[in-house]
């Protein structure tokens, strides 16, 4: 599929339709030059919950395990975290001045190793680096470990006045040294979140240039991408269950937005939430929880949420959201990946 560039104006506004974070990327600093003086950890009570749940505060990776959350780097630049399937590795973006890599940490967030090498040696805030920088984002690790599904563009801005590509799908190994492949690219819109199956087919977020575009999520099949029937427009941030069988997403009505479910090959959505702020839906490694990010009541903090969650061949009910934390600030636009 052709790969056309965008004016840079044209593409920050479709990123923002997206709710992604490029805009704010754009003029960050390199990363933090101090550190906290200790990791940092916070519990709820009466809960705990299987495998390990990432998610992300002030450019730094958390981890949720049983009943605690614990601070696991201390980077100040990170973001977008990914659990390898055995969960021995984690993929993220590190986020630089202009652009952003994908890194891999190990599970305890150190050792850490880059796969992409998209800085510049030209002045920070620079038209130079405008035009030799691109992004990398949304890393997603294939069924089977070896692969990482990222979205990225074609190459540095180009033109005059500077023009950058659309954001596409491209899949890489998982270690140094591998070359990227494009799978799929569009000249009417922007590729955001990707996520696998576990047969290998990806549901991505899609962002349709326009003034009154709505995103949509698409399936990818063969390098073929096409609506899911029955997925309703203005609807990202796809997650799929363990089994492969239902699709979590959100999905925005009006001013609110919350999470849905569907069958993963099409059918009538199921509405799971009705909290008016909710996102970024994960399932527990055994399809028995459903972990979410949303506003705390009354406040403008996004922290973290999980419901149980019960899934039978013809459908899927929850029960009622607990919020684990209050007031943290969550990244919303991060997401959450829960491991084994």
């Amino acid at each position: 599929m052709p790969y056309f560039p965008a004016l840079r104006a044209r593409l920050l506004a479709c990123l923002c339709g997206l709710c992604l974070a490029l805009a704010s990327c754009a003029t960050a600093p390199d990363a933090k030059s101090t550190t906290p003086t200790a990791l940092t950890s916070i519990s709820a009570q009466g809960i705990s919950l299987p495998g390990r749940l990432l998610f992300v505060r002030g450019g730094d990776i958390w981890q949720w395990q049983g009943g605690t959350g614990s601070q696991l780097t201390q980077q100040g630049n990170l973001a977008q975290p990914s659990w390898s399937p055995d969960g021995s590795r984690i993929a993220c973006i590190q986020r630089g001045n202009s652009y952003s890599d994908i890194v891999l940490l190990s599970a305890t967030g150190d050792s850490m190793l880059p796969l992409t090498h998209n800085d510049s040696a030209e002045p920070p805030n620079s038209q130079g680096r405008v035009r030799s920088t691109i992004w990398a984002l949304y890393p997603s690790f294939a069924p089977d470990g070896g692969t990482i599904a990222y979205t990225s563009q074609a190459g540095p801005a180009t033109g005059e006045p500077a023009a950058d590509y659309n954001l596409a799908l491209y899949t890489m190994p998982a270690a140094q040294g591998g070359q990227r492949t494009q799978r799929y690219a569009s000249d009417t819109g922007q590729v955001g979140r990707a996520a696998y199956a576990p047969d290998g087919a990806l549901a991505l977020a899609f962002q349709p240039t326009g003034g009154d575009a709505r995103p949509q999520i698409l399936r990818l099949t063969q390098d073929q991408a096409a609506p899911i029937d029955g997925l309703p427009d203005d609807s990202y941030d796809p997650a799929f269950s363990p089994d492969g069988t239902w699709l979590a997403f959100a999905t925005r009505r009006g001013q609110a937005t919350d999470l849905a479910i569907i069958p993963a090959g099409g059918g009538s959505p199921t509405t799971l939430t009705s909290i008016g702020s909710a996102r970024a839906p994960a399932f527990s490694p055994d399809g028995a929880w459903l972990a979410f990010l949303a506003l705390s009541p009354g406040s403008s903090s996004f922290d973290l949420w999980v419901a149980p969650l019960t899934l039978s061949a013809d459908s899927a009910t929850i029960g009622e959201p607990k919020a684990l934390t209050s007031g943290l600030q969550l990244d919303p636009d991060s997401g959450l990946s829960w491991g084994r």
